[in-house]
């Protein structure tokens, strides 16, 4: 009886320990994996692409908007808050944390089908396209803000203004209980 007791407990502490280690053996692969599929995307360019457009696209939303020294003074301030954005949010900094976040919410499966994909013809022409797809879309985002720029301007001052005029104190209303309730001693 000692002998199945001891048997079962091996048995017991064996599994265990193997299925400890497989956690950790699929976090490895799957950070592996995702690593592996932001190399595909050329995530690291995509970012640097994407950063140097964000910085175009609000130099000419200011150049249509501003001229002489305030525009020289915006751009100014423009490019110092780019180059901190750049600085801090380049592929560098970045690549282990998000390596983390898709090892963690997908699969070894999912991550293995998405590198097929990119990997294949259509997923080749998506990356291909993306840079071009990515500044229409921009261009399309901005053409849009421009038109919505009156607007929300307007509603920004309507607000403001609004903010200034004091509260006009509301007379209080006497509820149903007070109404009826004795008049206090004098």
């Amino acid at each position: 009886m000692k002998k199945i007791a001891m048997l079962v407990m091996a048995l017991f502490a064996f599994v265990s320990v193997a299925t400890a280690a497989e956690p950790a053996a699929d976090a490895a692969k799957n950070k592996e994996l995702a690593e592996k599929l932001m190399t595909t995307m050329k995530i690291s360019e995509t970012m640097t692409r994407s950063l140097e457009m964000g910085k175009k696209i609000q130099l000419s939303m200011m150049a249509k908007r501003l001229k002489g020294q305030e525009l020289q003074n915006m751009e100014e301030l423009n490019r110092m808050m780019m180059d901190l954005v750049s600085k801090e949010l380049n592929w560098e900094k970045l690549k282990v944390p998000i390596i983390n976040i898709y090892a963690e919410s997908f699969t070894a499966e999912e991550l293995e089908a998405m590198i097929k994909f990119y990997e294949s013809p259509v997923g080749k022409k998506l990356l291909e396209k993306q840079p071009e797809m990515q500044q229409k879309t921009m261009q399309l985002m901005q053409t849009i803000m421009m038109k919505l720029m009156p607007e929300m301007e307007k509603i920004a001052k309507d607000f403001a203004e609004k903010q200034k005029k004091p509260a006009v104190a509301t007379p209080a209303v006497a509820t149903p209980a007070e109404k009826t309730a004795p008049a206090a001693a004098q």
